[in-house]
């Protein structure tokens, strides 16, 4: 079973999969980005889920059967130049977690995680191209992806710029 110490380790083998011997740079589509895929695909397999590697990179675990409603879980495994040790990964290290808890319980849906390829935008900067497929369609294997309305990809753009859109937008500070 994934203990805090579990995840923290598998935090830090991702850590390992950086282009910079200093610090932590793992950018979309480069060697570190498929050796974190690498790694993430032998936890969910050994968590009872079924990976694949979608055609953006994305890599998705699935338990349950075809067509089944789908809670999806899970972060980006990218990171910006000189990254923290658990943006993003920490989120798809736990969502295994979540899986492994749950391998031997009947669920009445369907479970997926998902380790998201370009939050960041860090290579071409164009954040969030690994989520726009499934978020923009609003669903995945008839599951809902559902992002927090703070993240700069929360509501799917059709414009071509980064800008986030105004329901990603943090609310103004309340004033007194």
């Amino acid at each position: 079973m994934t203990t805090a110490a579990v995840a923290l380790t598998r935090c830090a083998e991702l850590n390992r999969y950086s282009s910079s011997p200093d610090h932590l740079t793992r950018v979309y589509l480069s060697p570190e980005h498929r050796g974190a895929n690498t790694a993430v695909d032998a936890w969910m397999r050994a968590a009872g889920l079924e990976p694949r590697i979608d055609a953006a990179g994305n890599i998705w675990g699935r338990r349950g059967e075809p067509g089944q409603k789908a809670l999806v879980l899970g972060s980006h495994l990218d990171t910006v130049p000189d990254a923290g040790s658990y943006d993003g990964m920490l989120g798809v290290v736990m969502a295994i977690a979540v899986a492994e808890r749950l391998r031997d319980h009947d669920l009445p849906f369907a479970l997926e995680v998902v380790g998201f390829s370009d939050e960041e935008g860090t290579r071409f900067g164009k954040p969030c191209s690994g989520h726009r497929p499934p978020v923009a369609s609003g669903t995945r294997s008839g599951g809902i992806c559902v992002t927090n309305r703070e993240s700069r990809c929360g509501k799917p753009s059709s414009s071509s710029d980064s800008t986030p859109t105004a329901s990603a937008k943090r609310p103004a500070a309340p004033t007194s």
